[in-house]
């Protein structure tokens, strides 16, 4: 959120850094593409035209490491959870310091 008053417009997509599902059209500033083959999916999304308000959308929703996830499971490559009473920018940390 840019400006804490809304001041009775709420919905106005200039009042958000990120993509608001009411408020913008997502397909003007995130591409998703999907490919599908029996039980394997795969993800992609992709910020068209450096809109800022995608990337904000794309980096804060870390959609980028649901890409990498999907591919892992893809690939059948676990990924091992570390404890589901860590929060989750914790648990991003910690899997970073082992690769």
């Amino acid at each position: 959120m840019k400006d804490s008053s809304f001041e009775g417009n709420f919905w106005a997509s200039e009042k958000y850094l990120f993509l608001h599902p009411h408020s913008d059209n997502y397909w003007d500033s995130i591409n998703y593409s999907v490919a599908i083959e029996n039980d394997i999916q795969l993800i992609q999304y992709t910020v068209v035209n450096d809109c800022p308000k995608g990337l904000y959308t794309y980096n804060y929703f870390r959609l980028g490491q649901l890409e990498i996830d999907i591919v892992n499971e893809a690939q059948g490559i676990d990924t091992e959870t570390i404890s589901p009473a860590i929060q989750e920018d914790l648990v991003l940390e910690i899997q970073a310091l082992f690769q």
